[in-house]
């Protein structure tokens, strides 16, 4: 049965489940986290996996541009050269047959760097910021190389909005709202 204070709550919580979790951020159609430290290939895994998250993967020339972007105003270090993020792409399982980790997909978009792959000992791909062509690309590198991990989770599906801030509920609404306020964020609209 629907009673007000239902109403009330779906209306509310509805608000915190259709943006990304906390902590990450949205750009285009995707949630992404960046960890504070860089580390090891293996350690950037685990911490993707903690999250419930997939590593970095570019599906398309638009959703590289726009991880350009996030990924600069955010502070990274992008040269291909001992900076950039790492990305769920190797080729641990088979020397130089690159694939996405844990799918075993082909890469979805094929960005690789000027000569790249290019060296068989390096067999974990990283994402970095290269001159030629003043884009994102990947560039294979040793697993144990230390950078920032990126992970990614598809964000909620922009279509209706359904919210709007605590403070404009309405007012059958009154008594969640001083809960509420302090429970989540205000939002100015929601998309799903």
């Amino acid at each position: 049965m629907l009673t007000v204070r239902s109403l009330c709550t779906i209306s509310l919580l509805s608000c915190v489940l259709a943006t990304c979790r906390e902590g990450f951020k949205r750009v285009g159609t995707k949630c992404y986290i960046i960890s504070d430290k860089k580390m090891e290939w293996l350690p950037a895994r685990d911490f993707c996996a903690e999250k419930k998250t997939q590593m970095l993967v570019v599906e398309n020339e638009k959703e590289r541009d726009l991880l350009l972007t996030f990924l600069k105003s955010e502070g990274l270090e992008l040269g291909c050269w001992g900076s950039g993020v790492w990305t769920a792409i190797n080729c641990l399982k088979e020397n130089r047959k690159f694939i996405v980790y844990p799918t075993n997909e082909q890469i979805p978009f094929d960005m690789w760097g000027p000569e790249q792959p290019d060296h068989d000992v390096q067999k974990c791909v990283s994402c970095c910021y290269h001159a030629n062509p003043k884009a994102l690309v990947y560039h294979d590198y040793w697993c144990y190389g230390e950078y920032r991990a990126v992970c990614q989770y598809p964000a909620p599906a922009e279509e209706t909005e359904i919210c709007v801030e605590v403070e404009q509920a309405p007012p059958y609404c009154k008594p969640l709202k001083h809960h509420a306020s302090q429970n989540i964020k205000p939002l100015a609209k929601i998309e799903l």
